[in-house]
């Protein structure tokens, strides 16, 4: 405060609106800061100083199924490639010292840089749809994205029983653009209370339920032989 002229160059120049000026003091609201350092860059007096704070944590979580590791974000932080790229790292160390076979990702929905941090370097990705219009259109960009690192990609859709027609919409832009549809899991009570009771799907013992996600694994497992 002591450099500042009160020259509002930041309060211009911030893409997010996170910089008001109160007729005395410019004011910065940190849940609309990104962090993306421009006020610091255009302040002609050094008078903009970055300070590092705490967005979220990573935790580790020891489950049946092996060990998960998952990042807890502070309230009004969003996800960020950074915090991604760190449990990745984290996961990828303890995967090698373990000797674990399998690393897998539960990436964001989205195109953003979170999801860039998720699907950059994997062996394969699977794109989860619902059968919707608005999911419809986001399957097709992440799709995009993904074909663009040249990344094998497949596609799951989730509760197609929901709305059959916008489901097939799916499966023929999956058929026109080679990408495969691996599964179509149906609305299911049961595999929501099977998630909340920290159980797999699988084991609620259905065998359709069981022949659909086995398909998943099955095509997993081709890029490991």
């Amino acid at each position: 405060p002591k450099k500042c002229t009160n020259c509002d160059l930041c309060r211009q120049n911030c893409r997010f609106d996170a910089i008001s000026f109160d007729g005395t003091t410019y004011i910065v609201d940190e849940h609309a800061c990104e962090g993306c350092k421009v006020c610091e860059w255009v302040c002609p007096v050094g008078a903009v100083e970055m300070k590092s704070i705490i967005s979220g944590y990573v935790k580790r979580s020891d489950t049946p199924y092996g060990p998960l590791w998952h990042g807890e974000l502070t309230a009004g932080r969003e996800n960020s490639g950074k915090m991604v790229t760190y449990l990745r790292e984290r996961a990828a160390e303890e995967a090698m010292e373990y000797g674990y076979d399998w690393l897998v990702i539960d990436g964001a929905p989205g195109v953003g840089c979170q999801v860039i941090a998720s699907v950059t370097g994997v062996d394969a990705a699977i794109a989860v749809t619902e059968p919707t219009l608005s999911a419809m259109h986001d399957l097709e960009r992440v799709i995009k994205l993904i074909s663009h690192f040249k990344i094998p990609v497949a596609i799951v859709i989730n509760k197609f029983d929901i709305n059959e027609s916008v489901a097939a919409q799916i499966r023929r832009w999956a058929d026109e653009n080679n990408v495969p549809v691996l599964s179509m899991l149906p609305f299911d009570r049961r595999i929501t209370d099977a998630i909340v009771g920290g159980k797999s799907p699988i084991e609620i013992g259905d065998p359709g339920i069981t022949d659909s996600i086995s398909k998943i694994w099955d095509w997993m497992r081709s890029f490991s032989e």
